[in-house]
């Protein structure tokens, strides 16, 4: 019986080994998870935020009495924490739009839109143009369009903090000169005669001439620091 019992004891021995085996691949991988997790939790915390689109096509509007048209993106905080607009990116996808680029990103800061020097602007360009970042703070809360200061650099996206009840802008109005959208470089080209420009719907949309009231064009933003999508919708334009 004890040459009996001293046999089976040499053969549980690889068992045993086995099982240590694995005792120290849990404990390892227990070790790398905890850093992975600690690693995880030192990201930025994605804020809570609910939001509002709305884009319009050609409303029929007066302006100092004149009959004109104009369109719309309008972005409205509805509640939730403040955000800083240099920490948000808006990325819009045009289904519509003609040739491969579909996609426009708007970054915080990165100028988009040129005017005639007699609208918005803060930064002189050449002949008599000047650049901003849309889309713009409007300046009254809870309203669409405000008055007060334009010509400020405090309105560019990237420069102002989204709250509860504020509600940014890309606008383009009748008169607005506007870039061509060059299907085939996926950007909008230089008129004749005329500087790039773009008005704010075309840096906010891939080639946004070619979007019809009724059509769909899908809406992110993301907040860069945690990357986190605070928003996404396809959103229909009226």
């Amino acid at each position: 019986m004890r040459r009996t019992h001293f046999k089976d004891d040499r053969a549980t021995s690889p068992v045993i080994g086995v099982m240590l085996m694995l005792t120290v691949t849990v404990i390892l991988a227990a070790a790398v998870g905890s850093h992975t997790s600690g690693m995880l939790t030192s990201t930025s915390p994605a804020p809570m935020a609910t939001f509002e689109i709305h884009i319009a096509r050609d409303v029929p509007i007066q302006v100092d009495g004149q009959n004109t048209t104009m369109s719309y993106l309008s972005i409205k905080e509805v509640t939730g924490d403040s955000i800083p607009t240099t920490d948000l990116r808006i990325i819009t996808n045009n289904p519509q739009a003609r040739g491969n680029v579909t996609i426009m990103e708007i970054s915080p800061g990165v100028e988009n839109t040129y005017y005639r020097s007699s609208y918005p602007s803060h930064l002189a360009e050449n002949f008599g143009y000047r650049g901003g970042v849309s889309p713009y703070w409007n300046n009254r809360e809870g309203e669409l369009f405000g008055s007060g200061s334009f010509d400020s650099r405090v309105r560019n996206f990237g420069n102002y903090t989204l709250r509860s009840g504020v509600c940014m802008v890309a606008d383009e109005y009748e008169e607005y000169t506007g870039g061509i959208w060059d299907p085939v470089e996926g950007k909008y080209a230089m008129a004749i005669g005329l500087p790039t420009t773009a008005t704010g719907m075309q840096a906010c949309f891939a080639d946004w001439d070619s979007v019809s009231t009724g059509d769909f064009v899908n809406v992110r933003i993301i907040h860069i620091p945690s990357r986190t999508m605070l928003f996404r919708s396809d959103v229909e334009v009226m």
